[in-house]
């Protein structure tokens, strides 16, 4: 891993925090975070009355994350290759509940709140299912609960989460997709009312009324 990046660097010519390219139009960036009680930052104080340990690693890279989204208006998505490796395996009882207490602590306000309840849900002696269904009931959201259902179904059946996900966010696209046909095919006719009402009469009198004018000021 080490090999690789500093090759990336190397040939790009710019400084790795300034950012590198990559070919799917992202960017590549060495982010230095200053993680030390001097820092005031809010998002930090947040996680270290939750997770006051700072030693563990695995915090300090969570922190990092949640810096860099706090000064970084694009999304920020931690991928950790152990973890990978753990749900393409399909061993993921502990891992999806840590995951789950760590997609809620980075979200955003509304979302933030809503995920950690349905943690504090969990913590309480609810069962996944339950949670899940508090979550649906507070975010009806559609996508949100073919998600959620997915996940339940890939844990039931003992399949993996990484094919599970992948077919997800495949329908999710294809989903999309539709979305924006079905909006295309509206908008001729969205645009048909302003057209007649306000830009066709606007151009009939520009157009013809010069003329019209010039008519006038001749016959009379």
């Amino acid at each position: 891993m080490h090999r690789s990046l500093s090759k990336i660097f190397s040939l790009s010519g710019v400084a790795v925090t300034d950012g590198v390219p990559t070919d799917g139009g992202g960017t590549l960036r060495l982010a230095v975070c200053d993680l030390g009680p001097q820092n005031k930052s809010s998002a930090l104080a947040r996680f270290r009355r939750i997770l006051p340990d700072m030693d563990r690693i695995d915090h300090r890279i969570l922190a990092t994350v949640l810096l860099i989204q706090e000064n970084d208006p694009a999304p920020a998505i931690l991928v950790d290759v152990r973890d990978a490796e753990r749900i393409g395996s399909g061993t993921v009882a502990d891992d999806f509940d840590q995951a789950f207490r760590a997609a809620a602590m980075l979200a955003r306000e509304p979302l933030r709140s809503i995920l950690s309840q349905s943690v504090r849900e969990m913590e309480l002696g609810s069962t996944r299912r339950e949670a899940f269904d508090g979550l649906t009931g507070r975010c009806p959201v559609r996508e949100l609960s073919s998600l959620l259902n997915s996940l339940l179904e890939a844990e039931k059946r003992g399949h993996s989460l990484s094919s599970s996900l992948a077919v997800f966010s495949h329908e999710i696209r294809l989903r999309r997709r539709d979305q924006v046909r079905e909006a295309g095919a509206k908008a001729p006719l969205k645009m048909l009312v302003p057209l007649i009402f306000l830009i066709l009469p606007a151009s009939v009198l520009l157009t013809v009324g010069p003329t019209f004018l010039v008519t006038l000021q001749r016959v009379f």
